[in-house]
């Protein structure tokens, strides 16, 4: 299992750990990083056309989902992965940059894996 590690440093405050799984439960990947990382990402992503958040937005906005549960399946990988390619990164922190971009690629490799994507908020 390899670990992208974006939370050194942060100890202390809010993580985010995105983890890879595979059809028996068992972490192929994880991504951990500062809650502040992901917060910079999301704050650049729209609502849909009717105006109306969905997927892992839907949770994040109405602090449901990650904040309640120890782990939360993230239930729409491509749609994420969709919104995440619809911000313009050029306004992302260089650090927050590179959290999208393994975000996106651990996202990509889940969706191409048949693998799911869970959420652990501590």
């Amino acid at each position: 299992m390899t670990t992208l590690d974006y939370f050194a440093g942060f100890e202390g405050e809010s993580e985010l750990t995105v983890s890879r799984r595979n059809v028996k439960g068992i972490v192929c990947s994880r991504l951990k990083m500062w809650i502040g990382y992901f917060d910079e990402i999301v704050s650049l992503i729209n609502p849909n056309d009717h105006g109306k958040w969905e997927g892992v937005l839907l949770e994040y906005h109405q602090h449901t989902g990650w904040y309640e549960q120890k782990l939360w399946k993230c239930r729409d990988v491509p749609l994420f992965i969709d919104q995440l390619l619809s911000i313009d990164n050029q306004k992302l922190t260089p650090r927050a940059k590179s959290v999208w971009e393994e975000l996106i690629e651990l996202l990509k490799v889940s969706v191409e894996n048949k693998e799911e994507i869970w959420f652990k908020y501590f």
